[in-house]
Order: structure tokens, then sequence, then C-alpha cells
């Protein structure tokens, strides 16, 4: 029996279909692919450390064998001056590296308070700090915590704030201050004078080492598109616990974990913070030496606005 043309045509034919005509065997006519999920958007971190100094004081010494101490161990780090392409703005470029870390480490110079510069990545790091769970840890380099709680009124930062406040405006001012107080009441690292760096550097090595590797693989700070970065903060743990709480020349003290036997012997040579002290404990140049919690850490002088 002949098929009528007429319906001949209307078996062929289908409105559904791309062309006009339906495809043998594809079930796709009926059934389109829903569309590709896109991939989680990759993490907005490109580093694992931004390291924070002052060229001048430690930048071909401290500052360069802890930056190589944690390449060795696998850490991104961030420094401005390997990291910074030539050309681009620095304005731009360091507020952008700390947002992309995770964490910092602000080494605390004798002339660290000397240089704008340094206190303006400051005061962005601790607004990365307070804002989006960046964490920092301070090392006080051939000073104590005390010559930085007391930068207004004495210690080597005094002179420095003195030509600040003839210069500067007071808001930007107070904003380095208010920095340099909160930076100070972090657990961090002291590193006297005669005390060997090459242990304080690996000791600050490990550390962020064992941070880095609770946060992810290195691979997951691979940005989207495909790049990574080295640059210059507390993830885990980073504040101490009142656990693990060792003594030494009789005043307190909170030693990282050691990693190594070489660790552990160099363990009397540099010694955590720890801001929380009675108010009787006083620190000397090998202990921490607490914030006593007097007015004068909250408050600040009057300063005059000249600029």
């Amino acid at each position: 029996m002949a098929i009528p043309p007429v319906l001949l045509l209307f078996l062929l034919f289908d409105p559904v279909t791309t062309h006009g005509f339906r495809h043998c065997g594809s079930a796709a006519a009926t059934n389109p692919t829903p569309p590709a999920v896109p991939p989680p958007p990759a993490t907005p971190w490109r580093h694992h450390v931004f390291l924070n100094f002052r060229g001048p004081d430690v930048r071909h010494t401290f500052a360069d064998h802890l930056y190589y101490a944690l390449v060795r161990k696998g850490i991104k780090a961030f420094s401005d001056d390997r990291d910074l392409p030539p050309g681009q703005s620095v304005a731009e470029a360091i507020p952008r590296a700390i947002e992309e870390s995770k964490l910092s480490v602000v080494v605390l110079s004798r002339g660290y308070a000397s240089s704008e510069y340094c206190l303006d990545e400051l005061v962005k790091i601790m607004q990365t700090v307070k804002e989006k769970g960046h964490q920092a840890f301070p090392v006080f380099y051939r000073l104590t915590p005390d010559d930085v709680v007391d930068h207004m009124w004495s210690g080597c930062y005094k002179d420095d704030f003195d030509r600040h406040k003839r210069v500067f405006s007071y808001e930007r001012v107070d904003s380095w201050s208010r920095a340099l107080t909160d930076i100070a009441d972090i657990a961090g690292w002291v590193l006297p004078s005669d005390r060997s760096e090459a242990v304080m550097v690996e000791r600050i090595a490990e550390n962020m080492a064992s941070k880095v590797h609770e946060l992810g693989p290195a691979s997951s700070y691979v940005t989207s598109d495909g790049t990574v970065g080295f640059c210059g903060t507390d993830t885990v743990g980073g504040k101490l616990q009142p656990d693990d709480t060792t003594t030494s020349g009789g005043e307190p003290t909170r030693p990282p974990p050691p990693a190594s036997e070489n660790i552990e012997r160099g363990a009397s040579d540099s010694a955590f913070r720890r801001p929380d002290l009675p108010p009787h404990f006083a620190g000397d140049d090998t202990t921490t030496s607490p914030l006593s919690s007097v007015s004068k850490s909250t408050m600040l002088p009057s300063i005059s606005s000249s600029a």
C-alpha cells in the first residue's frame, strides 16, 4: 500500500529539530544535553606568605635567608624586590599581593618605622587580618616588643614618629600607630642581637611550612588564569595556646614545636612572645616581654596635623 505524499512529508519533517529533519537514532532531539556546570572558582590566594620588611635593614641578611628557607620548603613567598614585574605599579601590586596571600611575616627592625612604605603595608596587612581572615606573625629583629608598643613615647621608633607627626597628616600617622600596636599584640618571635639568625630562620620556616601544609597543597593556590606568584601570615593556630609552655632563664617562653634535632638544640636561641603574661613578669632580651594592660597601649598622644 502506497503512503500518501502528504503523510510521508509529515513523518520526515519535525519542527523541533535543528534543521527541520529528525536525526535517526539520536535522543538529542527530544532530550537536549543540559549545559555544562562551570568549575568552582579558584582560590584567591596566589601566595602562601607575604614578607614585609625594611630593605636597608634586613634585605640582604635576615629577609633573604628567610625567603630562600621558605622557598626550599615549597612555600610560595612574595617579596617586592623579586616578584614585582618591571613597569607594574607598586601602589596597586603590593595591596593586591597582601590580599592574595594567606599569611604574612612582618620583620620589625630598628629602622622599620622610618619607612612610610613599610608602615602603609603594615596598615594594609592588619586591615586584611580584620576583614578577610589574613593572619600575621611579627618578628622582633634586634629589638623588643616594648620598643614597638612604646613607639610614641620612647624606644627606637620614637624619633621616627616625631618626624612623621611633623610631615604627615594626623590620620595617616594614627593609622600607622594603631597598626604597630596591633601587630605587637600578636604572638611572634624575638631575635636579640646575641642570638643565631640561622636558628630563627629555620624555626620560622618550619612553622610556616606546617601552617601551609594544613591550608592545602601548593597547587591549590594557582589562580584562574593559571599563574602562580612568589610573595613576602597566622593561619592555623598562629596565636599561641596555653599549652607547651616552657621556661628559660626564669621567664615563661613559648617556642614553636621543633621539627628536627637541630631546632630542638636551638630552642634556647629564640622564643615566642607572650602578650598575655601577667603584669608582674618583666621581659628581657632572651625572653618575651608582656604587653602590660596600661592605657598607653590603646591611647595615643595628640598629634598636630601638618600635612
